[in-house]
């Protein structure tokens, strides 16, 4: 993580990257060593850097990415904070564990979320950057707040399949303006 931190600042500040764009990158971090904890304080901080992520997304064009994160990563963040303190012993907070039908309604609800957003909502964002990868990540992003929020460890899984696709947003999106440099980094 201190390697990552000092890789975003040198990147932000020699690619002239705005301070808005780099604080949420750097928040990340603290984020996920809290969660990487099970502490519910990662939610909290995480809800605020949600809405700086969102700022950062709009300037960059990724709508649907804006969408999510200041309508519902951030709210829902706020609620996991407090749901997890509801379910929890101590320390320690109660996994649920998914079953077969789950993965089958996760697919299914990110396959069909994808096409109604494609479908419909792609025409109202016509300047967007990179629309079908942003609107799966975007979906992505939900279902794993939801897992986190509720919570299940299968969350982590899909987490790396939107990192994935995170990284190769970003690696796309830095290539073409290397001051983005920072959330590749967040991304890697």
């Amino acid at each position: 993580m201190g390697l990552a931190a000092v890789m975003i600042i040198v990147a932000a500040v020699t690619r002239g990257q705005s301070f808005l764009k780099t604080l949420p990158t750097l928040v990340t971090l603290l984020v996920q060593i809290l969660m990487a904890r099970a502490n519910r304080y990662g939610f909290l901080v995480g809800g605020f850097n949600a809405a700086l992520y969102g700022a950062g997304y709009w300037m960059e064009g990724l709508y649907f990415s804006a969408a999510s994160s200041l309508l519902f990563s951030f709210p829902m963040q706020i609620w996991s904070f407090f749901h997890w303190k509801k379910n929890s012993q101590g320390d320690k907070v109660s996994f649920r564990r998914f079953r077969w039908w789950h993965w089958g309604l996760t697919l299914l609800s990110v396959g069909g979320g994808w096409w109604i957003c494609m479908r419909f909502l792609r025409p109202l964002f016509t300047d967007a950057v990179w629309p079908e990868l942003d609107a799966l990540l975007f979906l992505l992003g939900i279902v794993v707040t939801v897992l986190m929020a509720v919570p299940y460890p299968e969350a982590q899984y899909l987490g790396l399949v939107s990192s994935a696709g995170n990284l190769v947003l970003w690696v796309f999106l830095a290539w073409e303006d290397p001051a983005d440099l920072t959330y590749l980094f967040i991304s890697i």
